[in-house]
């Protein structure tokens, strides 16, 4: 079986993405001959880290006791910056095999059915992760990666803090007074007019038009998930014979929307 991607699970466990690397680095050791990684490093373009590189060259013709530390390396690299190439190693029948003999817990992990909640998280942690280097949210998304399935409030309270703190931040940058001041819905519609997102003058095209109605949502999805917490997230003490009940699923929802907005709004700061 070919595998595109790898599972949000590999992506999600820290460590069963570290098992992951290093199984697949001992696989390629075992599997991969100077040849190979020659026609591999070519179609990649991994001139620097593989055909061009005598050290790693040599590890692999002499089978050097380093070989396996630099293939490590090099998955690494790839799970951050290139999976397509990763996958293509991971692919190859003879590390199929080789998984099949040693690892196959890890190898039942890609036959699983997907679950497209924990796709859509794995995605939008993949976004927050893409703009740490301008808001770090890290300490966000770890708290919601624990909260979930087994606590699906704490998840809504956590990702509508991530939202606040994601405005206040952009605005306090922009030198916007009173940041402090506002509520979540003043704090909302401040931080989308700085960023230019709210203009009062008639669309002149219909794809504008339509990008505007697409940022109206997005501006109402986040105003929902503040209203949301206050409703079922965790945060506030409420009569426990009629609190509303939410799901994993749901929570997953407004996790995986919430990560991808403040993405967005990040990225419309640096504009």
């Amino acid at each position: 079986m070919t595998h595109e991607t790898l599972p949000a699970r590999i992506i999600s466990d820290a460590n069963l993405s570290r098992r992951f690397q290093v199984t697949l680095a001992e696989a390629l050791a075992k599997c991969m001959d100077e040849s190979e990684w020659s026609k591999f490093g070519l179609t990649y373009y991994l001139d620097e880290e593989i055909t061009k590189n005598q050290h790693f060259m040599n590890s692999v013709r002499y089978q050097n006791p380093d070989y396996e530390a630099k293939i490590l390396q090099i998955v690494d690299r790839l799970l951050s910056d290139d999976q397509p190439a990763l996958m293509d190693l991971f692919n190859r029948s003879e590390i199929q095999r080789w998984f099949s003999s040693n690892a196959p817990d890890i190898l039942k992990v890609f036959t699983e059915s997907a679950d497209p909640l924990v796709e859509a998280i794995a995605h939008s942690l993949a976004e927050t992760e893409a703009v740490e280097g301008i808001i770090d949210l890290s300490t966000y998304t770890k708290r919601v990666q624990n909260a979930l399935p087994n606590d699906p409030p704490l998840a809504i309270g956590v990702t509508k803090e991530m939202l606040e703190a994601t405005m206040r931040t952009i605005l306090g940058r922009k030198g916007y007074q009173g940041v402090k001041d506002l509520d979540f819905s003043g704090l909302t519609s401040q931080c989308f007019n700085e960023l230019g997102l709210t203009p009062n003058d008639e669309p002149k095209t219909d794809s504008e038009r339509h990008t505007r109605k697409i940022v109206s949502a997005a501006k109402k999805m986040i105003l929902t998930a503040n209203e949301f917490r206050n409703a079922a997230g965790a945060g506030h003490g409420r009569d426990v014979d009629h609190e509303t009940e939410v799901t994993a699923a749901d929570a997953s929802l407004v996790t995986s929307c919430g990560l991808i907005l403040a993405s967005w709004l990040i990225k419309n700061s640096e504009n």
